[in-house]
């Protein structure tokens, strides 16, 4: 009797993967809010399995994690049937002038049957919250003036907060406010 070997059977296809990404590809991440900025990333499927994503920073952009931004909530882990998970970048207020900083963060697929979508990467700007006030006294030349003496403030920066300025006269002086 002849047996001939039976045909190993067709492995069953793997099922399309899952394609994760930012929600945006663009962010702006105040200082002096005391809160982080939410950002999301999504799937556009649910997955059968466990996805873990990495998320890292690029070293692109003038702003540096761990000086003047943090982002928590990496690694992301999605489970079987979530669509949706997000992390939280925070700036850190500082005292120095130094203008608008930006960074970029990366998304990269560790385990699962995923693969990273076109927004792979979102950029953020961290706009300057430092303010600098100073006065500009015009006509305070000590001569008494019907229409007083002008006092012009001068903020440089983006105010997201109210300033207070209080102002006094020297009480060796004169001169009433």
């Amino acid at each position: 009797m002849n047996s001939a070997p039976l045909p190993e059977p067709e492995p069953e296809p793997l099922p399309e993967p899952s394609v994760v990404e930012f929600e945006q590809a663009f962010y702006q991440i105040p200082e002096n809010t005391g809160t982080g900025t939410v950002v999301l990333l999504k799937l556009d499927k649910p997955s059968d399995e466990t996805i873990t994503i990495q998320i890292s920073t690029l070293e692109t952009g003038t702003a540096e994690e761990g000086v003047d931004f943090e982002v928590s909530g990496s690694p992301v882990v999605f489970m079987p049937g979530e669509v949706s998970k997000w992390i939280e970048i925070s700036a850190f207020s500082d005292a120095f002038v130094e203008g608008d900083e930006s960074a970029a963060l990366n998304l990269e697929v560790l385990s699962g049957n995923a693969v990273s979508g076109e927004l792979s990467t979102c950029a953020f700007t961290i706009p300057d919250g430092t303010d600098v006030v100073s006065f500009d006294v015009t006509a305070a030349n000590g001569i008494e003036s019907a229409f007083g003496t002008e006092v012009l403030l001068n903020v440089e920066g983006k105010v997201f907060e109210p300033i207070t300025v209080s102002l006094s006269v020297d009480p060796a002086s004169t001169a009433s406010v």
